[in-house]
C-alpha cells in the first residue's frame, strides 16, 4: 500500500479516476490517460479542482481540441450535484464502498453532516464495525480531505439524499394469477 496519499501523483491521478467513475460520479470523457495527464500538468491537485477546470486549461496544457474541451468541462459543471451516496464513494475513503456509502448516506443528510461524524454516531450504523470507523475519522480529520470537502462545497458541489415516496403500498408485494 502506498503511503504517498495526496503527494503521491500515481494515487492522484487514481482517485480522479475513480472519483469520476461510472458509480461514483459518472463524469464521462475523463479516462486514464487525461486524469494522468491533468495531474502530471498540475491542473488538479484535489478533485476539487476539477470544478475549476476551465476549457482554456485544456485547450493550452494538454493540447486538447477545444470542442472536447467545452464538452468535458459541461460534463463536469452537471456533476455539481448528485445523490449524496454518489458522492461518498467517489471520495475514495478507505473501507467505504458503495453499500457503506448508501449507508452513510442513509444516516446522514449532508456531506457537511457527514464531516461532522464522531465514532459512536458511526458505529451505530448497520455493518459499519471499528475498523471502517477507524478509516472514516481518520479520513474526516485529514486536514488536506477536510480542505478538499471545503472547497467542494464552495464550488457548489453537494450531495443530495434520494428521498423514496412511501405510500400505503410501499414494502407490500402482491402475487396475482
Amino acid at each position: 500500500r502506498c503511503l504517498g496519499s495526496s503527494a503521491c501523483p500515481a494515487q492522484r491521478a487514481q482517485l480522479l479516476l475513480h472519483y469520476a467513475s461510472r458509480k461514483a460520479m459518472n463524469i464521462q470523457g475523463l479516462g486514464d490517460a487525461l486524469a494522468e495527464s491533468l495531474v502530471s500538468h498540475d491542473l488538479v491537485k484535489t478533485v476539487a479542482d476539477l470544478y475549476s477546470l476551465k476549457p482554456e486549461h485544456l485547450t493550452e496544457a494538454l493540447n486538447y481540441s477545444p470542442k472536447l474541451a467545452k464538452k468535458l468541462v459541461a460534463e463536469i459543471e452537471k456533476k455539481r450535484s448528485v445523490p449524496l451516496q454518489n458522492l461518498l464513494y467517489a471520495l475514495g475513503i478507505r473501507g467505504v464502498g458503495e453499500g457503506t456509502a448508501k449507508r452513510l448516506a442513509k444516516h446522514y443528510r449532508s456531506l457537511k453532516a457527514f464531516m461532522n461524524a464522531y465514532e459512536s454516531e458511526l458505529m451505530s450504523i448497520d455493518d459499519i464495525g471499528p475498523t471502517t470507523t477507524a478509516w472514516i475519522l481518520e479520513w474526516v480529520l485529514n486536514s488536506h480531505n477536510v480542505e478538499m470537502v471545503e472547497q467542494l462545497l464552495e464550488d457548489g458541489v453537494n450531495g443530495y439524499r434520494e428521498e423514496k415516496n412511501t405510500g400505503k403500498l410501499d414494502g407490500m408485494s402482491f402475487c396475482t394469477t
